[in-house]
């Protein structure tokens, strides 16, 4: 199987379930940052502060934009589902599609992790 087609991902981007589980992984994210400790650079300061925002407002986004964010960069070949033709939990986690959610809504850019703490 080769990536997700558009046809799929624009189902999944309209599944309710699929959304929250999104959903809840940038809350996992963002609980994972919030017990960083002093941040090192500018990026990861980022981080951080987005983090307090998503776990005290839920980030200022809409779960059907975060899901086909998401969905843009989860480019896994072949993909990998569960038994509901979801990415599983692992999926959604740990690859680099909600790092890149997570860092574009936290306002990270390239270069930040090279400058100092603002």
């Amino acid at each position: 199987m080769a990536q997700l087609t558009l046809s799929e991902k624009s189902a999944l981007a309209t599944n309710g379930e699929f959304m929250a589980r999104v959903f809840q992984g940038l809350y996992s994210k963002a609980n994972f940052w919030k017990l960083q400790p002093a941040p090192t650079d500018l990026a990861d300061q980022k981080r951080i502060n987005y983090s307090v925002t998503v776990l005290t407002r839920g980030g200022g986004v809409d779960l059907a934009s975060v899901a086909r964010f998401w969905l843009a960069n989860y480019n896994a070949d072949p993909p990998v589902l569960d038994g509901n033709s979801q990415p599983t939990d692992s999926a959604i986690l740990d690859t680099a599609a909600l790092d890149t959610v997570y860092d574009t809504l936290a306002g990270v850019v390239a270069g930040d992790d090279l400058l100092p703490i603002i």
